[in-house]
């Protein structure tokens, strides 16, 4: 509500003899209602019917506040070179627009020349793209923005069948038959035939020799005749695979198509033994012991009845008890080869034997540990395993520690010694609880297998 008030003064006439006067007031008083508000926010407005304005609330009253003049509305028909927008005063207005351009046809360019629609003709000769493949012909521009159909003698097309070359004659599809005996395929591989054309543009299988077939078996020569696949045997004999090299077989032909084990005497056993000529008979291994008194090594190395190769000479047929050192069958009268130092070149090499299932053979020396030269004692005894080597040790000064090396074994002396045994040759390690480590050095030679003669030969060094 809205209140309004008049007011009326009036000042009477001042009266000269009357100091005081009197103010008259009279005042009029109007009461007026209250403006309506259209609306609180824009929710509260009707949406604007024009692209062009857009509704507002303004201070409780809905307005519609005009687009900025030059705002893009429509683009209208498509391709008319205008388009729609909007001027100062929220009116849609249509404007030119040469970007607008017309859509392209086959044989022409759309485009726009000041709001007007042109349509310029593409250059004569112009290849349409959408045109059937293979027709011998072609979809051209004549230069006046229409198409024609032209002859195309490069649009060949697809071949009727694999035995027809497809062509263009003066813009007609053509199709020729293949020569004959045109390759097609060959479908089936090792059938000794193939696919051709007779010449009338039809598929033929004929023979082809060289399409040869497999059987897979090695024992078999694979071939074809007059388009016919054979199989032939090999011959009997004809070398498949080695197996076991050095066996004296080996897999072979039957002379049947099969594969057999069989005899192969050129497959030759090996028994690394010089003594001996290895060979096959009937597909069992031979080891034929070589001549006695053969050369087989140095140092005058002969090789022995027994197959063995050593310098030292066979005891005979009695095998007397003579041989290097006797009488020394214990440990009290052993061959004593005095002192030996620990320089390797100052060790020993020579031939005994063992005579008789109970004889021993024992040796003996001093080994000396120089200043320059390191003790590290080997033996070995030499006719395979028919002779066992012991080696016993006793420092001069100091414990005895000996560890057994080489495969040897442990043992023993009678005269109480530690020491080591093998069949073969060993080394040891020696350490005495001195400066140095002299010490005295027994072997022993025995026969365990009680075999009655034994020729061998004993090398060593301290």
């Amino acid at each position: 509500m809205l209140v309004q008030t008049k007011c009326l003064e009036i000042f009477p006439h001042g009266i000269l003899f009357i100091v005081a006067f009197v103010v008259v007031s009279a005042c009029d008083t109007q009461t007026y209602p209250a403006p309506v508000r259209e609306c609180s926010t824009i929710a509260d407005c009707v949406e604007s019917t024009s692209p062009c304005a857009t509704s507002k609330c303004v201070a409780g009253r809905c307005l519609e506040i005009a687009a900025a003049a030059g705002t893009v509305v429509d683009e209208g028909v498509e391709g008319d070179c205008h388009r729609s927008e909007c001027d100062d005063a929220g009116n849609v207005v249509s404007v030119i627009d040469d970007l607008d351009k017309p859509a392209d046809t086959d044989c022409t360019f759309g485009t726009c020349a000041s709001g007007t629609p042109i349509f310029e003709a593409k250059p004569a000769g112009f290849v349409v793209t959408m045109e059937p493949i293979g027709d011998c012909q072609q979809i051209e521009c004549d230069g006046s923005g229409k198409a024609m159909t032209v002859i195309h003698d490069l649009d060949i097309p697809v071949d009727v069948g694999a035995c027809f070359n497809a062509s263009c004659i003066a813009g007609m599809p053509t199709q020729t038959p293949k020569a004959q005996g045109a390759i097609v395929d060959d479908p089936s591989i090792g059938d000794c035939q193939r696919i051709v054309c007779d010449g009338m543009g039809n598929e033929i299988s004929v023979a082809h020799d060289a399409d040869l077939p497999d059987d897979t078996n090695v024992c078999t020569d694979d071939g074809c005749v007059q388009g016919v696949p054979t199989y032939v045997p090999v011959a009997a004999g004809t070398l498949v695979d080695n197996g076991i090299p050095g066996d004296c077989l080996s897999a072979q032909c039957d002379g049947m198509g099969s594969m057999i084990i069989a005899p192969n005497d050129s497959d030759v056993p090996s028994d690394a033994a010089v003594c001996t000529v290895d060979s096959c008979n009937a597909g069992a291994p031979v080891h034929t012991p070589k001549p006695t008194g053969t050369s087989c090594g140095s140092n005058n190395a002969i090789c022995h009845p027994d197959g063995r190769c050593d310098s030292c000479a066979d005891p005979g047929a009695n095998c007397p008890d003579n041989g290097y050192g006797e009488p020394n069958d214990s440990q009290a009268t052993a061959t004593n080869f005095g002192t030996i130092s620990d320089n390797d070149s100052a060790g020993k090499s020579f031939c005994a034997i063992l005579s008789g299932t109970s004889d021993v053979d024992w040796f003996t020396y001093r080994g000396s540990d120089d200043l320059f030269s390191e003790v590290d004692p080997v033996q070995s005894i030499s006719n395979g395993t028919k002779g066992r080597l012991c080696a016993f040790f006793k420092c001069d000064a100091g414990a005895t520690n000996l560890t057994c090396l080489g495969g040897s074994a442990p043992a023993t002396a009678p005269g109480g010694q530690s020491g080591c045994c093998a069949e073969s040759s060993f080394p040891v390690n020696l350490e005495c609880g001195s400066v140095n480590d002299d010490a005295q050095v027994w072997f022993r030679v025995d026969n365990p297998d009680a075999n009655a003669c034994i020729p061998y030969r004993l090398e060593f060094h301290y």
